[in-house]
């Protein structure tokens, strides 16, 4: 890709960065695929001082990572060079500089870290709750649809802390250790991240509670303002029946002359009207069921926003105390260290 202009300057990392990412996107060992994470890592930074260049920057990285993750196996030995590699690439995503460059690229970042989070290994799984955090801070997108899925992460995340918390350390068999102290350190920062990403939860359900609030407010004033239509329409059109029914049986009973001459002219011009308020009145029936089937739809919207807010403001309180926890947990994993330490002196 040439970068015309200015921009010609950065050429040579444009090139670099395409001869980089053709080696990631090949099939190789881990130690050449940490390599040439580490030579992108070399050339990066140089290229988020130019826009055109980190445009293309990102539109190379963000879907190569993202097929490079999902295709290669999650690995759960800490030494291994391909987790190293994972690591890395997760990594190199969080510290993305928070722009308008990125915005495009938001949804495709969130969809791969809200995957690796059921998928990959604890250490993996943490740095992409990091991801979703700053993502959502930045970007604070407000959409219904995404605070269902900002609830959905959350919730996993409270299914997979009791069983961290006991995997991670429990007190027969790490008590004293320094693994311990890591372990609890872990977990307390699972809940710290997880806690933060529920009140940001909380804050998009409030957003979705009031937007759809004002909407099913709007729609509501619609379907009333359509029944009042089709209430006058429906009024017109009895009219107009009744007219013709009443001239009919006149004319029925008249005698031929002027009179009955005149009671068909007027019954023929009823029925005229009645024509012609024949369309306005289906208008008016067909818009008065559209307005109350948007006003349904608005007013569940809105419940199902409301039914967000208190899940979120649940889980909010859940993650409050496993925080606790998780503190005391430490504090008590600290203390045993010291007392072990004590003893050993």
């Amino acid at each position: 890709m040439a970068i015309p202009g200015a921009m010609g300057a950065v050429q040579p990392l444009i090139s670099s960065l395409n001869e980089v990412t053709k080696r990631i996107q090949s099939e190789c060992s881990a130690e050449e695929l940490l390599k040439a994470l580490g030579d992108l890592k070399a050339i990066d930074t140089s290229l988020y001082q130019s826009e055109g260049a980190y445009q293309h920057y990102l539109s190379q990285v963000i879907p190569l990572f993202t097929n490079k993750l999902r295709s290669m196996p999650p690995v759960f030995e800490a030494t291994n060079k391909f987790q190293a590699a994972r690591h890395m690439m997760l990594d190199i995503l969080h510290r993305l500089p928070s722009n308008e460059a990125v915005r495009p690229h938001v949804e495709t970042i969130l969809e791969l870290a809200i995957h690796l989070m059921d998928t990959d290994n604890e250490e993996n799984s943490l740095i992409c709750i990091k991801i979703i955090i700053d993502l959502q801070r930045s970007y604070r997108p407000t959409s219904h649809e995404m605070v269902k899925r900002l609830l959905l992460v959350i919730q996993r995340m409270l299914r997979y802390f009791p069983v961290a918390l006991q995997a991670l350390y429990d007190m027969r068999v790490w008590n004293g250790h320094p693994a311990a102290i890591q372990a609890a350190q872990y977990a307390l920062n699972f809940a710290t991240q997880a806690h933060q990403q529920a009140q940001q939860a909380l804050q998009q359900a409030q957003q979705s509670v009031n937007h759809h609030n004002a909407q099913a407010q709007r729609a509501s004033a619609a379907a009333q303002q359509a029944q009042q239509a089709l209430q006058q329409a429906t009024a017109t059109h009895h009219q107009a029946s009744q007219n013709i029914s009443t001239l009919t049986a006149q004319l029925n009973s008249a005698p031929s002359g002027a009179a009955r001459e005149a009671l068909q002219a007027s019954l023929d011009q009823a029925k005229t009207v009645q024509q012609q308020n024949a369309q306005p009145f289906a208008a008016a029936q067909q818009a008065c069921m559209t307005a109350q089937t948007q006003h349904n739809a608005a007013q569940q919207q809105f419940v199902h926003a409301q039914t967000s807010q208190h899940q979120a403001n649940n889980v909010l309180q859940t993650l409050a105390s496993a925080q606790v926890s998780a503190q005391n947990q430490l504090t008590a994993v600290q203390r045993a260290a010291e007392a072990a330490a004590a003893a050993a002196a």
